[in-house]
């Protein structure tokens, strides 16, 4: 009986995980653990050391495959987007060039603007609390 029970209990198991290693090979499996929005902290505080020092670098702040610049252009307008041009590798991560105040692609050696035009964006906000917010799963 007890040998029963337990191969019964090792079936179910092996069903179960083919179950959900066929759910997540569909891509139609949905995960709310997490969150997709990413808190800079104070957008007036970091509105002067972007002003002062250049758009912020985040190493993949959530840990979704995305890095990302944050980056203040106007008084309360910010842009954030991807540092790596659509289509290139990732060693293809552009880089802020303070003299010409411009992100260079070092693989293909184009410039892109400040405002980061022609990079995937991500919609950015200001909370309540005065926070700098970027949501990475609202591309703009």
């Amino acid at each position: 009986m007890v040998i029963l029970s337990a191969a019964a209990g090792v079936i179910v198991a092996v069903v179960i995980f083919a179950g959900v290693v066929s759910l997540v090979g569909t891509g139609k499996a949905k995960s709310k653990l997490g969150s997709n929005t990413f808190k800079v902290g104070k957008a007036k505080n970091q509105a002067q050391i972007v002003d002062r020092n250049g758009p912020l670098l985040f190493a993949d702040p959530l840990q979704k495959g995305r890095d990302i610049y944050v980056n203040h252009v106007g008084s309360d307008q910010w842009v954030a987007f991807d540092v790596h041009p659509a289509g290139e590798s990732r060693s293809c991560a552009v880089k802020w060039t303070p003299p010409s105040r411009t992100f260079r692609d070092p693989c293909s050696g184009k410039n892109y603007p400040p405002d980061g035009a022609g990079l995937v964006h991500y919609k950015t906000s200001i909370d309540k609390s005065g926070d700098l917010v970027v949501d990475l799963h609202q591309q703009v």
